[in-house]
């Protein structure tokens, strides 16, 4: 981050890219395996718009690139201006002159530049958007749009090597090294095969350390575990096909993850920063897994991903899943919520106590709230955090949840889990939390261990579907289109408004179920029973 900082702001001629041959094309450039996104685009009285965390933006060149007509957009909204994906959903006319003249607006060295139009993540987006482009419409490009064209991506990807986000990594290096991997495979020469060899160290390095012993990404997301996942598939397509097989050996317990975090509905579960459709969906990871020649595995039964720490079971009715280990990478904190012990709960392929999502990665009281104990399904001593969340992206002081047992008795699948996570001012609580799944009902029983006097309680978020009644000062009944479910409980219940985001810059009304523990050291449990 220094060094982009400081490099920005000296505009020195030293400081511009020397090299201004452009590498040739191979005469097999490679073509994308993903299916296009139209869904990014917005299309009306001839105009088309990217359709972006709720909001739109005119895609008519000249474009607004940096939004300064939109002065409430967010940073992330600017930074998917100059992604380009929106390439997939705009004739590709449109395209050709979309990538035209964002290269006569954006020239490298500008004020903030790592933020936006250079910053080296949307850079690795936009530069494959661009050779996909190119490889799918050679025909549409005049010798001079060409070369500009071509020109531009030998520039940005120069760019890229020099400033590799090795200070990130994580998902953000990922993005970069499949931007180089393209990069060799789309030109050809002695700097291109340098691209796919730095590359491919890179690569090597990554996978050690950003792939769990169970396949799931390190950075704890089931959604950007999708992201990466298939990041990693498009690189195993422009591999020869030793090296293709070596990788997706390697790839096969992350297939396998992605069917362990997949609810009923085909969609990823929403543990940890993410949306539904951030990524590709589980089901397009699939397709791209058996285009490449592998067989996908059966839906397991007993989810278990213990390097991760998520567990679960799959019955014929109920679906669980539970988050029982770190709330974030060590090295990477920037996605952690505080949500140990949490669950994610569907009956009969329709989600009822879900993740709360995240509306927005600004800074500000909605970020917050997203990564609370508060919005989770799980225990809260008085207003204390398992972890010390700090701004957007960052986590200091942390819990961790202990698993001491997962396994299958009879019909019953149970989980029991604990951690040390509320501490403050010599304070201290040990929550123990312990799951029984069956096909007829989900039981749940907490206890809190620590100094006397203080508040604890739990919450459930329900579905936006599902309807909610008050059947006494302990019972609930829940409703949805598939069935009904009775919520008895040992202690008080209550019903609040709150509010469910599926995706980024979607908000929906729901409901939460708040139960009232009493005062530390205490004891409760709740049933949640499927009546029909």
């Amino acid at each position: 981050m220094a060094k982009r900082k400081v490099v920005s702001s000296v505009r020195l001629s030293v400081l511009q890219p020397r090299r201004t041959e452009i590498p040739a094309i191979s005469g097999t450039p490679p073509k994308r395996v993903m299916p296009l996104r139209s869904t990014l685009v917005q299309h009306e009285e001839g105009r088309y718009w990217l359709s972006h965390l709720n909001c739109r933006f005119d895609l008519t060149p000249p474009v607004d690139w940096m939004l300064t007509s939109h002065p409430r957009a967010t940073d992330l909204q600017r930074l998917a201006m100059h992604y380009h994906e929106f390439l997939e959903a705009v004739p590709p006319e449109q395209g050709r002159d979309l990538i035209l003249d964002w290269i006569e607006s954006n020239p490298p060295w500008q004020s903030r530049y790592w933020m936006t139009n250079w910053n080296c993540y949307g850079l690795s987006i936009r530069c494959v958007c661009w050779m996909q482009w190119m490889a799918a419409h050679p025909e549409l490009c005049t010798e001079s749009d060409k070369e500009r064209i071509l020109s531009s991506l030998a520039e940005q990807i120069r760019f890229l090597c020099h400033n590799l986000e090795t200070d990130i990594c994580g998902n953000h290096l990922i993005r970069n090294i499949r931007c180089l991997f393209w990069a060799g495979r789309f030109f050809e020469g002695g700097e291109a095969r340098r691209w796919s060899e730095l590359a491919g160290r890179l690569l090597e390095r990554e996978l050690s350390v950003q792939l769990l012993p169970d396949g799931m990404h390190f950075e704890l997301s089931p959604a950007y575990h999708c992201q990466v996942l298939c990041d990693l598939l498009e690189i195993a397509s422009l591999m020869s096909q030793p090296e293709r097989d070596q990788l997706l050996d390697r790839l096969e317990p992350s297939m396998q993850a992605v069917r362990c975090l997949t609810h009923p509905d085909g969609l990823i579960s929403l543990f940890s920063d993410g949306g539904l459709h951030m990524a590709y969906t589980p089901r397009e990871c699939t397709d791209v897994w058996e285009s490449l020649g592998r067989e996908t595995s059966p839906d397991p039964e007993v989810i278990e991903l213990a390097d991760a720490g998520y567990s679960g079971v799959r019955t014929e009715r109920p679906w669980l899943l539970v988050d029982c280990g770190k709330i974030c990478a060590d090295a990477l904190p920037a996605h952690g919520h505080a949500d140990l012990l949490s669950f994610e709960w569907d009956v009969m392929g329709q989600r009822v106590v879900v993740d709360p999502g995240v509306y927005e990665y600004e800074s500000g009281m909605r970020r917050a709230s997203s990564r609370s104990v508060a919005s989770h399904n799980t225990v809260q001593v008085d207003e204390l955090e398992p972890a010390e969340l700090i701004g957007s992206f960052r986590t200091g002081r942390r819990s961790e949840a202990i698993c001491d047992v997962v396994e299958m008795q009879g019909h019953q699948w149970i989980l029991k889990g604990r951690h040390p996570g509320f501490q403050a001012a010599g304070r201290s609580f040990l929550c123990i939390r312990k799951f029984v799944a069956s096909d007829e009902c989900l039981e749940i029983i907490d206890e809190v261990d620590g100094v006397q006097g203080f508040p604890c309680r739990s919450r459930l978020l329900l579905h936006p579907s599902c309807a909610v009644d008050t059947v006494s000062d302990r019972s609930l009944r829940i409703t949805t289109a598939e069935t009904t479910i009775q919520l008895e409980a040992d202690v008080p219940v209550r019903i609040v408004e709150a509010q469910w985001s599926p995706d980024f810059g979607v908000v929906e009304s729901t409901h939460r179920i708040e139960l009232d523990y009493g005062t530390t050291p205490c004891r409760a449990s709740l049933e949640l029973r499927i009546l029909e």
